[in-house]
């Protein structure tokens, strides 16, 4: 199964619950594979799970935005 989207309901549901702020991070990492269209490998992970450097790049970019600490 896709124990990933349900982590990521989970999570959704746990913030709403504790009336706190979610940043969607797998919403962006969707967001960016989208911009590579014919990608067959895993693109800002090392195995699917583990971000690569361009995969913290984003993470961090993500975050930044949504605390809108952008430059």
């Amino acid at each position: 199964g896709n124990i990933l989207g349900q982590y990521c309901i989970a999570a959704r549901e746990a913030a709403s619950v504790m009336n706190t702020y979610y940043v969607p991070l797998d919403a962006a990492f969707v967001e960016e594979w989208h911009k590579h269209p014919g990608h067959t490998g895993v693109l800002l992970t090392k195995e699917g799970c583990h971000p690569t450097i361009e995969g913290y790049k984003l993470i961090a970019d993500t975050f930044m935005k949504a605390w809108n600490l952008e430059d």
